[in-house]
């Protein structure tokens, strides 16, 4: 199949979103930064956007990784991680570091 008939296709069976292999890696209350792999139409469109551009995320906005880590009783974290999963990593990492 065509790239642009697949995003079509995949952008019709989800409500007129795209959805592709992203992550957000950190977020504060005005902004959030996202790590993508551009891979297909869909990350294309999502790394060459411009400023102001809607879209919609979903999931888990906070650092669950650190809810099972003990600060207490743990003395070294090591994350393993590949592709957009970095993302949380670092945004765990930093949280971390700054508490």
């Amino acid at each position: 199949l065509d790239a642009d008939w697949k995003t079509f296709q995949d952008a019709q069976a989800n409500g007129g979103w795209m959805r592709g292999p992203y992550t957000v890696s950190r977020s504060t209350e005005h902004s959030l930064d996202v790590m993508m792999k551009v891979v297909g139409e869909k990350s294309k469109r999502f790394a060459s956007a411009e400023a102001g551009t809607p879209v919609r995320f979903g999931g888990k906005f906070k650092v669950p990784i650190l809810e099972g880590i003990s600060n207490d009783t743990t003395k070294r974290v090591v994350f393993v991680s590949t592709g957009v999963g970095v993302g949380p990593c670092i945004g765990a990492i930093e949280k971390a570091l700054s508490g």
